[in-house]
């Protein structure tokens, strides 16, 4: 039922990278339509770290990366 601490783990995450822009999407009048404004999309790489509780022993697992995109920006039409 309960569990035993073996590792202890800890993430690094590096900065944003490799901005994108978002593109504008027009709603057609008529339709339900919510305007909204942007947030950009970047990239950023996360590292993972393992300690053994036990022996000390460190292992770092590939880091990974991880593209985000862009949200919109969602115009209402007349």
């Amino acid at each position: 039922m309960f569990g035993t601490k073996y590792y202890e783990v800890t993430s690094a995450t590096g900065p944003r990278t490799l901005p994108t822009e978002p593109k504008t999407v027009t709603i057609p009048s008529g339709e339900s339509c919510s305007p909204s404004k942007s947030a950009p999309g970047f990239t950023v790489t996360d590292t993972r770290t393992l300690r053994d509780l036990k022996t000390g022993e460190v292992r770092t697992d590939p880091t990974r990366t991880v593209r985000y995109n862009p949200s919109p920006i969602v115009e209402c039409g007349d």
